[in-house]
């Protein structure tokens, strides 16, 4: 690992103990929610139309800062009424009054140079974001600065280190137009050969771009224009540039044609991470994906697999409707979503078939695994979350089960565990489905350990 993980430090200073406040308002409900959260601030944000909803997700902000962790999350009906407000907040006047910011703005002048100082790692490599965030650690708040930095092998990571630049953690980061055609793999190697594929809505510049999506490389040989055809061999490192390119354009249009949902920002992608390193790089973080090329001995050819890149498409939806975090709990209801939601695009349970070399497939959505089976791994408990949906789905057919997910989702906030999916998913299906499909899906949710 870094050297910067050398320097992890338990100190801790100045901080003031306080209490986090959830909020859970349903239409119907007596409660002035509106006035209960009127003295909190929070960033401001479009709404998102998902299946038949509106959802509009804000952080808490105070003095210009993200307060980490905490949330307010409306669902609006097609007419703009409010239906649902979820809310995690902390109270500024007691919680924050210790806090210095007088000096964080001097402190910001400067804060580049002084981490090239402390750390050499940024002096040959900068990082890609240096944000001071309110965060809560113990019961306490203190300012840290948030560092978010690439490795030489193509891995994110975030640091987060306190006013004084000591460590406090050290974890990976996470989820003029023209027509032309392009040839690639439309639904994989395993099914099908390379096949012209028409490509609408380029943009001229930058390449390979449209609204949705913008895609690079970190190796040499990459696209710089798209006036023809997009027609090069498996071995020109152009060709998984724009294999990657269908598979993120063809995810988000799947999402808004049968989901209703459109990606609110151009996600940025980029292939070859680590270039001239082969690296198993696949992630989605703060809307970009990065995608390495496989060391050739776990995975091969990652911008090639569907169920790979789509995953990373999915992890970009997840943030936008829930900002459900990478670890813990959270993280696998993350996860989970994200390998049902590449399961029902490409209508096959199984994540990494194309490319994992170790075995046949890395891991599948077909499976019965239960709430008692968590062992607090992030990638196996997801399978209890993906197991259910996909089950589910296959009882309920694809679109109803589809659209139920979809729901239990846009109520999710960032602070969900499995408890809050499994009472927001029994909620939804009361909500939403005939007796006999509840009694069908009644039938899994007992089987699995939910009920």
């Amino acid at each position: 690992m870094h050297v910067i993980l050398l320097l992890l430090s338990l100190s801790f200073i100045g901080c003031t103990k306080t209490s986090f406040q959830t909020f859970d308002w349903k239409e119907g409900d007596k409660t002035k929610i509106k006035a209960e959260l009127a003295s909190f601030d929070f960033a401001p944000a479009e709404k998102n139309l998902s299946g038949h909803e509106w959802i509009r997700l804000q952080p808490q902000i105070y003095q210009g800062l993200v307060v980490e962790s905490a949330y307010k999350k409306e669902i609006l009906a097609d007419d703009g009424e409010l239906t649902r407000l979820r809310a995690g907040v902390v109270k500024p006047e007691t919680a924050f009054a210790h806090l210095d910011f007088a000096s964080l703005e001097e402190q910001s002048s400067g804060i580049l140079r002084k981490l090239q100082s402390a750390f050499p790692l940024f002096r040959k490599r900068p990082p890609q974001s240096v944000t001071p965030v309110i965060t809560q650690r113990g019961g306490f708040y203190e300012i840290i600065w948030q560092v978010d930095y690439m490795d030489p092998k193509g891995q994110m990571w975030t640091l987060k280190l306190n006013r004084n630049l000591e460590v406090r953690s050290i974890r990976p980061a996470g989820s003029q137009f023209i027509d032309t055609s392009a040839w690639v793999y439309p639904r994989g190697p395993l099914l099908g050969s390379v096949q012209e594929v028409p490509l609408k809505g380029l943009y001229l510049e930058p390449t390979l771009a449209n609204h949705w999506v913008y895609v690079s490389s970190q190796a040499p040989n990459k696209i710089d224009k798209v006036a023809g055809p997009l027609k090069f061999s498996m071995e020109d490192h152009r060709f998984d540039q724009t294999q990657a390119f269908v598979y993120l354009n063809e995810s988000f249009s799947w999402f808004q044609s049968r989901l209703g949902f459109k990606m609110p920002f151009q996600v940025q992608a980029e292939v070859f991470v680590g270039y001239p390193e082969k690296t198993n790089s696949a992630f989605y973080y703060q809307g970009k994906i990065r995608l390495g090329q496989g060391d050739g001995e776990f995975y091969q050819n990652i911008p090639r697999d569907p169920s790979i890149v789509i995953h990373e498409s999915a992890h970009a939806v997840i943030d936008v409707l829930a900002k459900l975090p990478f670890e813990g709990e959270g993280g696998s209801l993350n996860e989970g979503f994200a390998d049902y939601f590449t399961a029902m695009q490409l209508g096959s349970p199984r994540m990494g078939e194309a490319s994992y070399k170790k075995a046949p497939f890395r891991r599948t959505v077909l499976n019965d695994l239960k709430v008692t089976d968590r062992n607090g791994g992030l990638y196996h408990d997801s399978g209890i979350i993906s197991g259910t949906l996909w089950e589910i789905s296959e009882q309920l057919g694809f679109k109803k089960g589809l659209e139920l997910s979809m729901a239990v989702l846009n109520r999710l906030v960032p602070g969900s565990d499995f408890a809050d999916f499994g009472t927001t998913l029994k909620d939804v299906c009361a909500q939403k489905l005939s007796s006999e499909e509840a009694r069908k899906v009644n039938g899994i949710l007992s089987k699995r350990g939910w009920l």
